[in-house]
């Protein structure tokens, strides 16, 4: 079994601060197609048990460096995700560490960044 670290994204807490409540006891943002009361949401990384397998910490670092090259190189995230033929979704996920970059895809990433 893979070790566990704290999750980098609610740091170890199970849950994140909704961006939208602002410390309030009710938030009018639906999620998931309901509203959600109090100032907090589940994290969906760590599937609120505060713990992802070690490997998020390359993941996270990785889609860092990704970003980074990216934004150097002039692509928007939509742009980007076009040129190389990856969902916004994926892209996002592989710039934050939600998820690691398949090989094949970080070939066609590497030589689309190479070439600028």
């Amino acid at each position: 079994m893979a070790d566990l670290i704290s999750c980098p994204f609610c740091d170890g807490k199970g849950h994140i601060d909704c961006p939208f409540c602002e410390g309030h006891n009710f938030c009018h943002i639906n999620f998931g197609g309901r509203p959600h009361r109090g100032a907090t949401l589940p994290c969906s990384v760590c599937k609120q048990t505060g713990k992802v397998p070690s490997e998020t910490r390359e993941w996270v670092a990785a889609g860092k460096e990704l970003r980074q090259k990216r934004q150097q190189a002039g692509f928007s995230l939509r742009e980007f995700s076009r040129v190389v033929g990856i969902s916004v979704v994926d892209l996002s996920y592989y710039e934050s560490g939600r998820k690691p970059v398949p090989l094949d895809k970080q070939a066609l990433i590497d030589m689309t960044l190479n070439s600028f």
